[in-house]
């Protein structure tokens, strides 16, 4: 509110509480993904590999994203209205949809069930891989030690890897 000189007041006039904000703050930062990864896409000739890269290196240049997807379902929502939630979940959909989209036209042999499932499977990757990569000064302490070395993931590394695996077992699949 005091950055973009608006009261407390005020904002509260157009959201029912602060997890209200953080939600369209994620859905803000979706579509800011979106918009370019459908860029990426249509620079770039659209193999799995390429893809993974660019899906994982998008993910993770957007902290704010990775912290609030992992937020979401866990606190967020469950300190709104039904009202709120749908009123996001609506909002978010269409920037779901043309990546899904965008997907499906890069990998043909993915159904388009198959790239939405790919689509919420990655943002849930993301979720829970965010808080694990980037762990609390004493988690990291201990995880510093070469008995825990294993417990620290490598988030642009994992999510790459993450992401083959799902496009690589979605083809076999097919």
């Amino acid at each position: 509110g005091r950055r973009s000189g608006v009261s407390k007041p005020n904002i509260y006039r157009y959201f029912e509480s602060r997890e209200e904000i953080l939600l369209w703050l994620m859905v803000d930062e979706f579509e800011s993904l979106v918009n370019e990864l459908e860029t990426v896409f249509a620079q770039a000739p659209p193999t799995p590999a390429y893809l993974a890269d660019r899906l994982a290196e998008s993910f993770l240049a957007r902290p704010l994203l990775c912290r609030l997807l992992g937020m979401s379902a866990a606190i967020l929502e469950h300190n709104l209205s039904a009202q709120a939630i749908a009123n996001a979940k609506t909002a978010i959909l269409a920037p779901f949809s043309r990546l899904q989209a965008r997907l499906n036209e890069a990998l043909p042999w993915l159904s388009p069930d198959d790239a939405a499932w790919a689509v919420q499977t990655i943002a849930l990757y993301v979720a829970g891989l965010w808080p694990a990569a980037h762990p609390s000064a004493a988690a990291k302490e201990v995880l510093a030690r070469p008995e825990f070395a294993a417990f620290l993931p490598q988030a642009e590394t994992d999510l790459t890897r993450f992401v083959a695996v799902v496009f690589a077992g979605l083809k076999d699949n097919g």
